[in-house]
């Protein structure tokens, strides 16, 4: 309609809740051996008992490969640490990648 000010996006829109967040890989070198985590995300997950250890998998692939993976707190975030390497290696992932993670409470298990 001519004059109209409504216009659809091209880019659909995705609203993440609290388990969700995304990441861009910015720093080969230093992303290779730790990945930094979201605030929010530490916030929801420093409940009661929070956990050490995450396991991640590729969206994806059902059950069949896990990456086990330390969560470490260092000057007040929250870091994907030991076993990070492994997974970022395994999956070739490079500068630019656009990740974004999931996180199944139930499961304690990150979704990329």
């Amino acid at each position: 309609m001519a004059g109209s000010s409504h216009r659809r996006s091209a880019t659909p829109q995705y609203e993440l809740d609290a388990s969700e967040f995304f990441t861009i890989i910015l720093e080969a070198s230093v992303s290779s051996m730790t990945q930094r985590l979201p605030d929010s995300f530490m916030n929801m997950l420093m409940g009661e008992d929070p956990p050490n250890n995450v396991k991640l998998r590729q969206a994806g692939s059902g059950f069949r490969r896990q990456w086990d993976v330390q969560l470490v707190i260092k000057k007040g975030h929250m870091y994907l640490s030991r076993g990070w390497e492994k997974f970022y290696r395994a999956y070739d992932l490079q500068l630019g990648y656009f990740l974004l993670f999931r996180y199944d409470d139930d499961a304690n298990m990150l979704i990329v």
